[in-house]
């Protein structure tokens, strides 16, 4: 768990100091959301698995953004991720999007343990550093969110959290819809 944890860090450190220093490529392409969020889910299944938790991607064919697979991939992953952190055993987690006026809103949503009213704003913060254990005392570091944010954003795009404690949490993301048949 330690050796996991720390190479959490590591990884989180690596994403943001290239998105800061440039390093980082930005390529937005055609993306089919159907895909990326199934590709998501197979890799994280054993996790949930072992949490005996439901996950889910209702996400159909035919759903394209226009983002840079990398980030968007590794946000979803992220945020995917830490609802399965924060869901108790038996719990539910699902990725749903629908297509808004030129956008695509893609929800993550769960039934864990939310979030309270106070910790919501700090979690985008690099300067209200904020971790809390998931529900089988995982661990984070406190980054993951922040550069999440700072994805969605590079790639026109917004994040929102509605949570409360007991209430479960869900991410809602915006991003720029890709038509079927442009590029």
């Amino acid at each position: 768990e330690s050796s996991r944890s720390g190479f959490k860090l590591l990884e989180n450190l690596l994403d943001w100091s290239k998105s800061q220093t440039g390093v980082l490529k930005f390529n937005p392409i055609k993306l089919d959301l159907h895909e990326i969020t199934s590709n998501i889910v197979m890799l994280l299944n054993q996790t949930a698995k072992g949490k005996n938790i439901k996950l889910e991607s209702r996400i159909g064919e035919n759903v394209f953004i226009k983002a840079d697979k990398d980030m968007i991939s590794a946000t979803i992953r992220n945020i995917v991720s830490n609802a399965l952190k924060f869901t108790n055993e038996g719990g539910n987690v699902e990725i749903v999007a629908e297509n808004t006026n030129g956008d695509v809103e893609i929800r993550i949503k769960d039934n864990g343990i939310g979030i309270k009213k106070e910790d919501l704003d700090k979690l985008f913060k690099l300067d209200a550093h904020h971790t809390t254990p998931g529900t089988n005392a995982e661990k984070g570091t406190g980054l993951g969110l922040i550069i999440c944010k700072e994805f969605v954003e590079k790639n026109g795009g917004t994040i929102k959290i509605v949570s409360s404690p007991g209430n479960g949490t869900e991410f809602k993301i915006k991003l720029p819809r890709a038509l079927e048949n442009a590029y």
